[in-house]
């Protein structure tokens, strides 16, 4: 019996021992191992940028006195013309047609008597969007883009691309010559965009543009003779990994060795190919 109490006791302190072992090796390799955290290689949020939904064409009807009294006006404000349809008819026969299928905005009776302002202004039901963007990301549209357009005042969104930019910029004589005096001032240029599905006349809307370029933290890169790494784990080491890169203000500009969903060690400094790491 005591033999039995003696092999039993044995047992245990061996088994005791043991875990005290593999316990203080385990603690070893997480004392040796540098801790870390990782960044995730990802493209740039698309820009956001305002715009506002406005007719593609406008047609301002003007009186003239000289082809006599108005005999009829056909169509009322809100009414929806087709082209070539006849808008006013004269006395004397003569008649105004609409330019391409339109809208009715505003209407003017007052006009009549006043050849200067317009008795009706049609809108085109073709639309676009209207909006600027700053001197620092003009060269991010270009012409025929594909986009995505959100509704403001709504959960929705549709596709569209990109149309015109213009080449001058948006400021105009009052703000030119604030920008003349101050050196600060950030200039605007205006561009057009054709949304894919029709959008009422007048939304405000947020245009999404893509950003392919991924942008990586200045520490996440190690510099070594000329050439650039980052840092990939594998087998709980850092593995280095030869990248190509540009160097912009404040990070790095990605160019190739790395995938987008990568996960590389965010801060390089210490850190050797090889060398054991532990997640933060």
């Amino acid at each position: 019996m005591k033999k039995k109490l003696l092999i039993g006791a044995g047992a245990i302190i061996i088994l005791g021992v043991g875990v005290f072992v593999y316990q203080n090796t385990q603690s070893k390799e997480t004392e040796t191992a540098k801790s870390i955290s990782l960044y995730e290689v990802e493209k740039q949020t698309p820009l956001h940028l305002k715009g506002q939904v406005q007719a593609k064409w406008t047609q301002s009807v003007l009186l003239s006195t000289d082809k006599g009294p108005v005999k009829t006006i056909h169509y009322n404000l809100g009414d929806h013309v087709t082209k070539d349809a006849v808008l006013v008819t004269y006395e004397w026969g003569e008649k105004i047609k609409a330019e391409r299928d339109s809208i009715i905005a505003t209407m003017n009776q007052d006009a009549k008597n006043d050849p200067s302002k317009p008795v009706m202004v049609l809108k085109s039901t073709e639309n676009e969007i209207k909006g600027t963007v700053t001197e620092y990301d003009k060269e991010k549209l270009s012409k025929d883009m594909e986009i995505k357009i959100d509704y403001v005042n709504q959960n929705k969104s549709v596709t569209g691309k990109i149309t015109t930019i213009s080449e001058i910029n948006a400021i105009d004589d009052t703000s030119s010559t604030n920008a003349t005096s101050n050196s600060a001032t950030i200039v605007n240029y205006d561009f057009t965009a054709q949304p894919d599905e029709n959008i009422p006349l007048g939304y405000s809307v947020e245009i999404l543009i893509p950003r392919n370029e991924i942008h990586l933290p200045t520490k996440s890169i190690q510099e070594k003779d000329g050439k650039f790494f980052a840092y990939l784990i594998k087998d709980k080491k850092a593995q280095q990994k030869e990248v190509t890169v540009k160097e912009e203000d404040g990070f790095y500009t990605l160019e190739s060795g790395l995938d987008e969903g990568n996960k590389i060690i965010k801060n390089v400094k210490g850190i050797k190919d090889g060398m054991e790491v532990a997640v933060q």
